[in-house]
Order: C-alpha cells, then sequence, then structure tokens
C-alpha cells in the first residue's frame, strides 16, 4: 500500500529464467479470500483495458459498495497482449476472487518485469468509489513505478527517523551497548511497534479518511472481526500522540465519530433498568464496529467502563500536544463533559469513599470479584477527573463555573457529597496495600501486560 496515496497499492515483479527459454504464463489475480463477511457486488474484466474488478457490500449493507482494481502492465517484450484472457486456475475457490492471464516467452538470462497497481475505494468515504478507484489507478500509471516508489519511501523515511521513536543508542557513538542482547531487542521492538501503528493511521489532512481507529489486530489480521482495539486510547495514542499528532488524530476521530450512538447505548431500556444515566452520558462498547452500538463482541453495560475514561483522558491531552484548542472545544469537548456524566452515575458507596465496578485493568484479571467488592477506579489520573479536567481542557472562566456546578448538581442528585472526587479509591491508598486495586487475589494473579511493558520503554 501507497504511504502518499491510499486509493494505491502496488507490486513488482521480475523474472530471470535460468538454463534455457521457457513459455509461461502469467497471472493478475484479486484473491476474494480474505473479503470475510461480505458479499458479492460485480466482478470481470474492463473489455479495453489490463484491468480487472471486483466490488463487494458488507453483509448486511449492500448500500455501501467497495471497490478493487487491478491493472497489470506488460509492456515488457515478453508477454503477448494479444493472449489476455479470464484466469481459470487461480487456486482460490471464493466467489470474489478473479484473475487474468497471458502467455509470456522468457528469454534466457534477461529480466522481464511486471508491474501491477491496484486502485481502491469505498462508498463509505467516496460518492462514485468505481470512478474514484480508476481515477488515482489511471493517475498512478501516468506516473510510473519509479515516482510511485520514491514518493512512498520518501513517506515512510520521514515517519522512520530516529527522533520518531524510542532510541537506545549510546548519543555519544550511535551505536547500541555491545553484547547487549535485552537492549537490542528493546531496540527492535521501538523500530516495530511504531511502523506496525503508524501503517494503520492516516494524517489528518483535511480529506476525512482518518476517522476509523485502529482495529485489534491492525491491517494484517481479522481478529475481533476488524473491530476497535479497547486500549487503542491510551495504549496506542499516548505512543504516537507526541511525535505524530497529526497521525494520532485518528484515535479520537474515531471515537468522536460514534458519540451520538454511545449515548443512545446509555439510554437503553436493559441499561437504565441498572444505572440512570441522564442523556449526555455516553456509553463506548468495548469493541467498537461502525455504529458504535453494543454487540455480543462489545459489551456496554457492567464491563470494562475503562474505555469510557480512557476515551475522555486522550482527548484531554490533545489541545495540551496540538494546543489546537478551538478544534478541541468543537470536536472532543462533548465527549469529555459527557463521561464526566458517566462516571459519576457508575460511582458506588464503598466503605468510606467511592468505588466503580467492572473498570477492569490491562492485565484483564483484576474484575470485581463481589458486590461488597467494586472494583475500584485503575488509574490514578482518574480520580481528579471530575474536578480537574476542566482545567485542563483551558475552557473560558463561564465555561468552567458552568461545569462546577453541573458537577455539584449531579453529586447531589445521586446523594452524593461533592468532596467525592477526593475519596474514590485507587491503587496509591496506603491502607489497601502494594496491589489494592486487585483486592482479594493472590500475588501470583498480578502478571505484567505486554502492553504495559511495550509502552513503558
Amino acid at each position: 500500500m501507497s504511504r502518499a496515496r491510499p486509493n494505491i497499492g502496488a507490486t513488482r515483479l521480475r523474472v530471470t529464467p535460468r538454463g534455457g527459454n521457457y513459455n509461461a504464463s502469467i497471472i493478475d489475480l484479486l484473491d476474494g479470500r480474505s473479503a470475510v463477511r461480505s458479499s458479492l457486488g460485480k466482478k470481470g474484466m474492463y473489455p479495453d483495458m489490463t484491468s480487472i474488478y471486483v466490488s463487494n457490500h458488507p453483509d448486511g449493507l449492500p448500500n455501501v459498495t467497495a471497490w478493487t482494481i487491478s491493472s497489470t502492465n506488460v509492456s515488457n517484450g515478453y508477454t503477448d497482449d494479444s493472449t489476455r484472457r479470464l484466469a481459470t486456475n487461480t487456486g482460490s475457490n471464493s466467489s470474489m476472487s478473479i484473475g487474468q492471464e497471458w502467455d509470456v516467452r522468457l528469454v534466457e538470462g534477461e529480466t522481464a518485469t511486471f508491474e501491477k497497481l491496484v486502485g481502491i475505494a469505498s462508498t463509505d468515504k467516496f460518492e462514485d468509489a468505481e470512478s474514484t478507484a480508476l481515477l488515482e489507478l489511471a493517475r498512478a500509471s501516468s506516473d510510473g513505478w519509479d515516482a510511485i516508489l520514491s514518493e512512498h519511501t520518501e513517506a515512510w523515511n520521514k515517519l522512520m527517523e530516529n527522533n520518531q521513536m524510542t532510541n537506545y543508542r549510546d548519543p555519544a557513538t550511535g551505536h547500541l551497548p555491545e553484547n547487549d542482547t535485552i537492549i537490542e531487542k528493546f531496540q527492535i521492538m521501538a523500530v516495530v511497534d511504531h511502523h506496525y501503528l503508524m501503517q494503520n493511521l492516516l494524517p489528518d489532512n483535511g480529506n476525512g479518511l482518518n476517522d476509523n481507529g485502529v482495529s485489534v489486530g491492525g491491517l494484517t489480521s481479522d481478529a475481533y472481526g476488524g473491530m476497535l482495539f479497547w486500549d487503542q486510547d491510551l495504549w496506542m495514542y499516548l505512543g504516537i500522540a507526541p511525535v505524530n499528532p497529526d497521525y494520532a488524530t485518528q484515535f479520537l476521530l474515531a471515537r468522536a465519530k460514534i458519540f451520538h450512538q454511545a449515548l443512545q447505548n446509555a439510554q437503553e431500556d436493559y441499561v437504565q433498568a441498572k444505572y440512570k444515566f441522564d442523556n449526555k452520558s455516553p456509553l463506548y462498547p468495548w469493541a467498537g464496529n461502525r455504529f458504535g452500538n453494543a454487540t455480543g463482541t462489545g459489551p456496554v453495560l457492567d464491563y470494562e467502563y475503562h474505555i469510557v475514561a480512557d476515551i475522555a483522558l486522550a482527548m484531554l491531552l490533545y489541545p495540551k500536544i496540538t494546543g489546537n484548542k478551538a478544534y478541541f472545544r468543537e470536536k472532543f469537548w462533548p465527549v469529555v463533559e459527557g463521561v464526566g456524566h458517566t462516571i459519576t452515575t457508575l460511582l458506588v458507596k464503598d466503605r468510606n469513599g467511592w468505588s466503580i465496578r467492572n473498570m477492569t485493568d490491562p492485565d484483564e484479571y483484576a474484575v470485581c470479584r463481589t458486590a461488597a467488592r467494586p472494583f475500584p477506579v485503575h488509574f490514578p489520573l482518574l480520580v481528579n477527573f471530575l474536578c480537574y479536567c476542566v482545567f485542563l481542557a483551558d475552557l473560558s472562566p463561564e465555561s468552567r463555573q458552568q461545569w462546577r456546578l453541573h458537577s455539584r448538581c449531579i453529586f447531589r442528585s445521586l446523594g452524593q457529597d461533592y468532596q467525592t472526587t477526593k475519596r474514590i479509591w485507587h491503587p496509591s491508598e496506603p491502607n489497601l496495600g502494594r496491589h489494592g486495586k486487585q483486592r482479594q487475589y493472590p500475588a501470583s494473579c498480578f502478571q505484567n501486560h505486554p502492553r504495559v511493558r511495550r509502552h513503558a520503554q
């Protein structure tokens, strides 16, 4: 996939035969086996081009169409253009697979080059996705392989500069410590992690393509059906935002886009039967999807409530990192304010303080065991969330006063004192012990989560 052109993919094959001349076939294939949870729209060969196409729809969404169009450059002196035909032996039995093939005559010692370009577009973002894919494909073909490769390489070089990621090299020598395999592994992980995250992100350049977040396994996995990663707002966003804030905005826009549905989630009858959330309280699903509604994979009630706090905390950092307070107020403050409503409703009395059930920590083991010991807030930052988020947001004095008054009203409506936030149990409370947040669990249960280790480097 081109780092510089989001609608273009490209690959090149070079073949140099040894031991004689050979007759062969070259096949350009669109393999539909990865097109899961979707149905075929159209597929075929464009008659006056060297291109094939497939369109498909997500299951249950016939009005949404993705187009994938492949074009192969066979003008290399070794291919018989007149033999172009539909490929019948592709190795794929998917209804969404299609291939085209040509006869080639390979000459010993000579290199035959085949270049394949793919245009990609969806009606999610482009009204006429087929035309967009064809237009981008034609532009890429006109510019040529060398130009596409050069701009792609330049774009990645900028994103992978040493100052963009953790560097364990000695500043004086520029080298890693000798014979230290642990540090070498850390350096490899720092580079690989950064690249893996960045390949899932697009810049905030006004084209509207950067609002889908990051799926659980990224672009190379079908884990959790491509749903949004539940910890992206904390463990991913914080690793990218300080060095690439325009790319990190994608994490936040993915949440802001479904804020309206998160509000609706809290108003569902089964949710209201347990918690009386007001109409400004969002509940985000644990594993997000295109609609933002609750699913069997991504519940919203009594399940990993840390996600709403993570989202708000990430958004609160946005104006501090970027300096763009106006954009924060427009796009993200409504979500942050709403999370304040959600958290105050979730607070439950715990001895002489307050806790929140089912917050769940990154180790995914610390959950509520008994009703008498609800699971307390898992991030110390959340302790002062309701009192101090307004100051972090740099709101006007009038907005700050309005928030203070609103917070008091919420607490009083819940029969709670305004000083509640000073008595929320959190891991630093000395009387709770070293792992107070995981009360009643033996020490053998505590683990260092790999995401925590990786991002603490």
